[in-house]
């Protein structure tokens, strides 16, 4: 199991562990009108960000092997995302019925996994997967989980 752990009060960096273990560290900025972070993942940088400013896809880049990553968002009022890497497509669900932020990871129908929120009162994360899925990519999936939980929260505080 993966646990997502923020950093700061903010929730603007985020530490994630395997097992206990430090795998990888995300931080997005403080102010922005863009959906992005910077990912370091075994001291190797990725940048997470939205090709657009409020449409297009989200990738996971690298400076030197470019796009590792894509998500698309197929409609404007549901948080459902798909999500390519390789030759693979994963679906990611907002599910939105219940007091904790969670997100279920489809792979065609079956599920595989789920990303829910720790307690009602934390913004610390639990991620399963039950396939084996590239770090890179379950960071990226992390990343789209934690857009779709701001922009649930922001909405909600209005």
């Amino acid at each position: 199991m993966y646990t997502i752990v923020p950093k700061n009060l903010l929730a603007t960096a985020y530490d994630i562990y395997y097992d206990n273990k430090l795998v990888a560290h995300l931080k997005k900025p403080t102010v922005s009108i863009k959906d992005n972070c910077n990912v370091l993942i075994g001291g190797k940088q990725f940048d997470f960000r939205r090709q657009g400013v409020v449409s297009g896809d989200w990738i996971l880049e690298t400076p030197d092997d470019g796009t590792v990553a894509s998500a698309v968002k197929p409609g404007v009022f549901n948080d459902t995302f798909v999500i390519h890497f390789d030759t693979n497509e994963l679906t990611l669900k907002a599910k939105f019925l219940s007091l904790k932020n969670e997100c279920i990871l489809f792979d065609k129908d079956r599920q595989i996994g789920n990303i829910l929120q720790a307690n009602f009162f934390s913004r610390k994360l639990h991620f399963t997967v039950n396939k084996e899925i590239p770090l890179e990519i379950i960071v990226f999936i992390v990343c789209i989980a934690l857009v779709v939980i701001d922009r649930k929260s922001a909405s909600t505080s209005t």
